[in-house]
């Protein structure tokens, strides 16, 4: 992802979401729209450098689909959570890790 064309849609979006609510373009569920989805791209652009130096894919995968789910379904938000506590307790542990507990 380019960082600059990320805060650019987000800007883009915010901009649309004030021009929703200041001149009443479209209908409250656009407005709606443009605020949670420029909020969302205005919080990526702010951690994408970390995002970038993440080891594993797969946690940057589940960031983003606990994220998404906050915004789609947030009453699912807990159970989206358990399941990422469960993983993390249950995961296979490295070859390595299981040596230095020894």
């Amino acid at each position: 992802m380019h960082r600059p064309t990320v805060g650019l849609i987000a800007l883009a979006l915010l901009a649309g979401a004030a021009a929703c609510w200041l001149f009443g373009y479209g209908s409250v569920a656009i407005e709606g729209a443009f605020w949670r989805v420029g909020l969302v791209m205005g919080l990526l652009w702010l951690a994408l450098p970390d995002l970038l130096r993440v080891r594993h894919k797969f946690w940057l995968f589940v960031f983003l689909a606990v994220l998404l789910m906050a915004a789609l379904r947030p009453k699912l938000l807990p159970l989206a959570l358990l399941f990422c506590v469960i993983y993390a307790v249950l995961r296979p542990r490295s070859a390595k890790s299981r040596i230095d507990r020894r």
